[in-house]
């Protein structure tokens, strides 16, 4: 069976033609795997581009390089090679490889093997076919699980009874392809999946592992059908077993992602960190202090969920009246940006997007004038140069200074009342 290229981005054609064409001169066998060949025979874009090829890899990749004038960065330990290419053009190259696992959840023991073994290997059987891409045979598809079936009827379904034991992750991944395709999980799959899920599998991994996986889901251009897929079998439980997931929320957050009504700055937003807000923003303080206590979340993102409940109370204050700039300064200033668009999104009231965009484009209101100003005028400590810069900039955030001397004059102003007290 044969299949068009035409969805693969065209700038990696000559590349993979190339490729073909070089492993046949050198008596070797190339072949396109993984999730681009079940994009491309999906007619869906695809750029994620992993080759295999039987024996080592790493030599031939070094000769590839060279024939084809790219980049090459070898990861030994690994068995792998990257090619990089003009355009932005990535390829990543990997000898067929064999797995097996010493017990469950636990990391893969790799070996060398056939391109059948580095086939078995696989999550899914829609993930383990290949494309030739030697030119006696390109684009020819290589299958030997069935995954061209499979494909067609729409089905996700796992190579062995052990996979979900051997990896628990696997579960999110049978979630979010069945979720994003449109796909079901075949329905022996599917015991299996619910099998692993009562012997408790996700206590086998790492809750690093397990949270990735939420990120990858939240990485997806639709997650919330797979997240509730996931929690209609329970899954977050390993997470925390009260936790309260507003799906509406999430929604919310998918549906208005890159609003352009928002005043900031999109490109400071994490929008994984705003869906972590958003997915625990149900939860009561308890549960998500025990939650942040077991789950490794970067230093930016656990403060960020540890103030949830001070974001809905501020938006509170926001919602009920219109508040000065040097009010707002003071309340928001050093809120990251996704605690911003999460305040916006979640009060979608005139008087809290009027607060929010008065905040956002006083926020980098500066002064013209400094300490060395203030010493020039007999302040020295610094604990009263800073308490009268403050002074002066809420007077310039409430629209009362216009020039340099102005400020001075607000700055002698301040000192005097301060040495009245």
């Amino acid at each position: 069976m044969k299949v068009s290229l035409k969805s693969l981005d065209k700038k990696f054609i000559p590349v993979l033609i190339g490729a073909g064409q070089f492993a046949e001169q050198s008596g070797r066998r190339i072949y396109l795997v993984g999730g681009a060949v079940r994009d491309i025979m999906l007619s869906r874009p695809t750029t994620d581009i992993d080759l295999v090829m039987e024996g080592d890899a790493i030599p031939f990749a070094r000769k590839l390089c060279k024939h084809l004038r790219g980049r090459l960065t070898v990861h030994p330990s690994f068995g792998t090679a990257t090619l990089e290419f003009d355009g932005g053009r990535r390829v990543d190259l990997v000898g067929a490889r064999a797995e097996s696992y010493k017990k469950p959840g636990a990391l893969p023991t790799v070996r060398k093997g056939d391109m059948k073994a580095d086939a078995l290997r696989r999550d899914f059987s829609i993930n383990a076919m290949a494309i030739s891409l030697n030119p006696s045979t390109f684009a020819q598809v290589w299958d030997c699980t069935g995954g061209v079936a499979d494909l067609e009827a729409g089905l996700v379904r796992v190579l062995h009874d052990g996979s979900f034991r051997d990896d628990p992750t696997r579960i999110f991944r049978a979630a979010r392809y069945e979720q994003r395709y449109g796909f079901r999980i075949e329905r022996h799959t599917l015991g299996l999946l619910k099998e692993a899920l009562e012997a408790q599998v996700f206590d086998t991994i790492s809750m690093q592992r397990y949270v990735n996986e939420i990120d990858k889901i939240f990485a997806e251009t639709e997650p919330v059908p797979a997240l509730r897929r996931l929690h209609r079998w329970k899954v977050f439980g390993h997470l925390h077993p009260d936790l309260r997931i507003r799906f509406g929320l999430l929604e919310h957050f998918r549906k208005y992602a890159n609003n352009p009504a928002y005043p900031g700055d999109w490109a400071r937003i994490d929008m994984g960190t705003v869906y972590w807000m958003a997915f625990l923003a149900g939860s009561t303080q308890a549960t998500l202090a025990e939650l942040l206590r077991r789950v490794p979340f970067a230093k930016a993102r656990r403060e960020l969920i540890a103030q949830l409940d001070d974001l809905n109370r501020m938006g509170q204050i926001l919602k009920t009246k219109r508040l000065r700039p040097s009010v707002l300064h003071a309340e928001l200033d050093g809120f990251s940006e996704e605690a911003l668009f999460y305040l916006f999104e979640t009060n979608r009231k005139l008087n809290a997007w009027v607060n929010l965009r008065t905040y956002i484009e006083n926020r980098d209101t500066a002064l013209w004038i400094s300490g060395d100003d203030l010493k020039s005028l007999g302040v020295r400590s610094g604990r009263q140069i800073g308490e009268v810069l403050r002074g002066v900039l809420n007077r310039k955030l409430d629209n009362q200074l216009k020039s340099k001397a102005e400020e001075l004059v607000a700055a002698r102003s301040i000192i005097e009342e301060q040495q009245g007290e």
